[in-house]
């Protein structure tokens, strides 16, 4: 990913190229600065922290969202834990998409936004975690398993698919 930081060659013509492309930001824009430690994302990650931080025995940090471990799980979670970090990885992936295509909404002066939105990062965890719990041999768990850490985070509770009963399907006569 090309972030700011990679720009030096450049600040000879332009000597804020390395800046972070928020208005309110000066630092250099890294990795680690353009998803995590930017000023403008402390709001959204204290956020989206709070269901997460029962889980996790330590703060939030730039590692966890890297590298999650069994070892920074709160004990209670332990047998839980292949689903859980499971979760965690997809939602740390969902926040780096959306955080992502701000910064080149930003860039390219398409929004006045600083951050994601939390809702609809929230929203499409929940999409995306809906999708797990209705297809879990693929991912080699079972739907009760991600239910239940789902509700045990504080999220609202998923819907088992239903079909609708025969009374309510046409079907063409012949």
């Amino acid at each position: 990913m090309i972030v700011s930081s990679r720009l030096y060659f450049l600040k000879s013509m332009n000597p804020t190229i390395q800046q972070c492309v928020r208005g309110s930001c000066v630092e250099i824009e890294s990795l680690q600065h353009c998803f995590f430690s930017c000023a403008g994302l402390t709001k959204m990650w204290r956020s989206l922290w709070q269901p997460w931080r029962k889980a996790f025995a330590v703060d939030l940090e730039w590692r966890i969202l890297l590298f999650p471990k069994l070892r920074v799980l709160d004990v209670g979670w332990s047998p839980q834990h292949k689903v859980l970090l499971l979760l965690w990885r997809i939602h740390t992936a969902i926040v780096f998409h959306a955080t992502w295509r701000l910064r080149n909404d930003i860039l390219f002066k398409e929004t006045t936004a600083d951050q994601p939105s939390v809702e609809n990062v929230t929203a499409s965890f929940r999409r995306h975690c809906q999708f797990i719990f209705h297809h879990p041999r693929e991912l080699h768990t079972d739907d009760k398993a991600i239910a239940s850490v789902v509700e045990r985070l504080g999220f609202a509770p998923l819907v088992p698919r239903t079909m609708p009963s025969e009374s309510h399907i046409w079907i063409p006569q012949p």
